[in-house]
């Protein structure tokens, strides 16, 4: 398969899933002796593991069965992500509400709740415990060593612009 025609394949997935090309764009080129298709969501609110789970399928890698290696040549690499200006902006939008969840911690646990979600964030050593709840069934959760408190606000902060998708 070229990479038109995989870009094109991968597309038609994407659009199967409900999404278009302004909020998903596909881009595939020759690196070295493999390919490479990079998938850049440009619409935060898409869900992004299902477009992962429907692009993965493209991805073929060779290992040395022995030493587990990937082999030179001929692999085809699948990455999907956010695009990087959007995924800034969305965090910068949800600074306050990671500041009011960050500041308010008392001695290890804090509430959260907005029109749709309701945030549980606890305290234990030095991790933090993040579970999101959404129509009374948990519906995600994640455990975030603790830095400083403005990394801490920033990590919650995309957390909430990606609907707890990713942590970067």
């Amino acid at each position: 398969m070229t990479n038109k025609e995989r870009s094109a394949a991968i597309r038609a997935e994407i659009k199967k899933l409900g999404y278009n090309s302004r909020q998903v764009s596909v881009r595939s080129r020759i690196c070295g002796y493999s390919d490479e298709t990079r998938i850049e969501v440009k619409d935060l609110s898409c869900d992004i593991k299902a477009i992962e789970k429907a692009c993965m399928k493209f991805e073929s890698i060779d290992y040395d069965q022995y030493s587990g290696e990937i082999l030179s040549g001929g692999n085809t690499y699948i990455f999907v992500q956010y695009d990087y200006d959007a995924l800034n902006k969305a965090t910068e939008a949800n600074i306050e509400k990671a500041e009011f969840l960050v500041n308010d911690i008392d001695d290890y646990y804090v509430l959260f709740k907005d029109e749709k979600k309701e945030i549980v964030l606890c305290k234990q050593n030095e991790l933090f415990d993040i579970a999101v709840f959404e129509n009374e069934s948990k519906c995600g959760s994640i455990k975030v060593p603790f830095c400083s408190a403005d990394r801490m606000k920033w990590t919650i902060a995309r957390m909430f612009a990606t609907n707890f998708a990713e942590v970067a």
